[in-house]
């Protein structure tokens, strides 16, 4: 189940948290306390912990998560106050905490223009993901990588805030770290002058000394060193041509215009008309001005390799 996180006065989705209903589906549940696990999938915190509420005379209950991050998370249900056990399971389900690429609240005035209008914004969405890796959200992310010997660690993802860096499985705390000017790679921050090495340096092979080391080749990440980079990654907020590039296929979806998706026309012959679609509709959105706003946004390489 997808649930909305939206921006307006009171609850900023950058701070606070979230309250959401979700069904009992256990009949005689209704009116009755229960308790709460609620696990960011991410990295298996509980958001909530064995939380104690109540819930409604329709069977629902209130559950607090974050606002901050597109996420998933998954609730749990138990049927006692005294242990949270898998014989006193009775609900659990994963619900997926998504900031929309156009609010649905602001384009309509009733219950059902607004939902109406939710239901096609998801679709037009899932079709701009299928043509952008990663979308446009805001997520948490390990990004794991091996020293190559210089003060540099390249990022391919759209990295906004490093959280915390670990060397070799042990999390770093004597070092801070901060992205480059161009938002690249990783580096180690330093105050003052700084000759930083771009590339691994050259060793040669060399006799071992009684006296000290011969060769000595200082990097901030060492070679064949293993690290976990835990960063806030994605877009803080939606790109204003994306938000556009959803509007114009909403408004496709909800005109019929986008039928043909589900037709797969190959050939159409009348006595007045000839169609043919040509192969790359079915590359894109079905919309060219949509295909032209999304071209910048496509990488070209989506996992780096040696070919």
């Amino acid at each position: 189940m997808e649930i909305l996180r939206v921006d307006t006065a009171t609850t900023p989705f950058n701070l606070g948290t979230q309250k959401f209903q979700f069904p009992v589906v256990v009949d005689g549940y209704a009116s009755t306390a229960v308790t709460v696990n609620v696990t960011d999938l991410f990295d298996s915190t509980l958001v909530m912990d064995a939380v104690q509420v109540t819930t409604t005379s329709a069977s629902k209950i209130n559950i607090s998560v974050p606002l901050k991050y597109d996420a998933d998370y998954k609730v749990q249900v138990y049927n006692t106050h005294a242990t949270v056990a898998a014989a006193n399971l009775i609900f659990e389900d994963v619900y997926e905490v998504r900031r929309p690429y156009v609010d649905p609240n602001t384009k309509g005035t009733t219950a059902t223009e607004i939902a109406a209008y939710a239901t096609d914004e998801q679709l037009a969405r899932a079709i701009i993901d299928s043509i952008v890796d990663d979308g446009f959200y805001y997520t948490k992310k390990n990004i794991n990588a091996i020293g190559n010997g210089s003060d540099f660690i390249p990022v391919w993802d759209n990295v906004k805030v490093i959280n915390a860096v670990y060397e070799n499985n042990v999390l770093v705390t004597s070092k801070t770290f901060e992205l480059t000017k161009d938002g690249s790679a990783i580096t180690q921050t330093y105050t003052g002058e700084l000759n930083r090495s771009e590339s691994a340096p050259v060793l040669l092979p060399a006799s071992n000394s009684d006296y000290t080391e011969l060769i000595y080749g200082y990097t901030g990440f060492p070679r064949e060193y293993d690290y976990r980079i835990n960063a806030d990654v994605g877009y803080i907020n939606v790109p204003s041509d994306i938000k556009r590039a959803t509007e114009l296929l909403i408004e496709d979806i909800s005109c019929g215009r986008l039928d043909y998706y589900k037709r797969y026309i190959g050939a159409y012959n009348t006595d007045q008309f000839r169609i043919q679609f040509d192969k790359a509709v079915f590359q894109g959105t079905g919309n060219i001005l949509v295909d032209k706003i999304l071209e910048k946004y496509k990488k070209p390489v989506t996992r780096p390799g040696v070919l």
